[in-house]
């Protein structure tokens, strides 16, 4: 198989090198979609320890500025909700939904192009195997099926069915590595939310840390 596609992509097989494309853009967009929601992870869990004290004592000022100094979704979340300190709770929990809402989208961000590669890449690898049938079907009846060997019309199969199973070997991860991102962000966005319920308590006197 890799004889073939070497050759192929020799011969610039546009199919096979468009599905080759496809697939550094997959790898490409998994890394780096995975290293941003890695970055936008925080310890929550310490991060409320680190301000319950700070809280407690109304040092709202040195709250914002730790707040300040982390990177990370939850702290911007728990910076905003800082910012409306003393004003209602609606007005408090806007404040944190927007900043929620914000984060999110910045890590789901061209997550759907996977989704997208995945069910294009086999499409595109049945479409090399369909064009490259029509052009060994038509070689045939140039040559006449007399004079055409088995071994050629072998070849002639064998290379246009490489762009199929390329396609498939393509869509297979892509597909697996999209729903393991898709599986992280939403349990990542139900974290989000739970320490922020915790923060908004603990805003309001009601610690729960």
């Amino acid at each position: 198989m890799w004889e073939l596609t070497v050759e192929s992509l020799l011969d610039g097989n546009p199919i096979i090198l468009l599905i080759l494309a496809t697939s550094c853009l997959a790898v490409f967009l998994f890394v780096e979609r995975w290293l941003t929601l890695q970055r936008a992870t925080v310890d929550g869990e310490g991060l409320l320890l680190r301000l319950a004290p700070l809280i407690e004592r109304e040092a709202y000022a040195e709250a914002h500025h730790l707040l300040s100094q982390s990177s990370g979704a939850l702290p911007q979340i728990f910076k905003a909700a800082v910012e409306k300190h003393g004003e209602k709770k609606e007005e408090i929990l806007a404040a944190m939904e927007l900043e929620a809402l914000t984060s999110m989208g910045e890590i789901e961000r061209h997550a759907n192009l996977l989704s997208l590669i995945a069910n294009i890449a086999p499409l595109l690898g049945l479409l090399g195997t369909v064009l490259g049938f029509i052009a060994a079907f038509g070689e045939m009846r140039m040559s006449g099926l007399l004079d055409t060997s088995a071994v050629k019309i072998g070849e002639a199969m064998e290379s246009a069915l490489l762009t199929t199973a390329l396609g498939l070997a393509v869509a297979i991860p892509t597909a697996f590595g999209y729903n393991l991102l898709v599986s992280r962000i939403a349990s990542f966005g139900l974290e989000l939310e739970a320490f922020s319920r915790r923060f908004l308590d603990l805003l309001q006197g009601k610690p729960h840390v």
